[in-house]
């Protein structure tokens, strides 16, 4: 669901909720252009919660690459604020 501030949201169902074992924050950060950042490595399950402020960094565009394999394949989440 995309808010009226424009935030990406989804909400986990109940028992997603209840599953849950433990929380890492790992904080605020700055990451520059076209640079990468490995926070979490195998790990079987977790919610992401990620806030960006496009306007402050002067980027048109934020991805999240989740699930990279040895062959390359992964899944990438986008949002590109010139197609909106």
């Amino acid at each position: 669901m995309l808010t009226e501030g424009l935030k990406l949201t989804n909400y986990p169902l109940a028992e997603v909720e209840q599953s849950r074992q433990e929380t890492r924050d790992f904080g605020s950060f700055t990451l520059g252009a076209n640079k990468d950042l490995v926070l979490l490595e195998n790990s079987d399950t977790c919610d992401i919660e990620r806030e960006v402020d496009l306007p402050a960094t002067g980027s048109e565009r934020v991805c999240l690459e989740l699930m990279k394999t040895g062959a390359g394949n992964r899944v990438l989440i986008s949002y590109d604020s010139l197609d909106s």
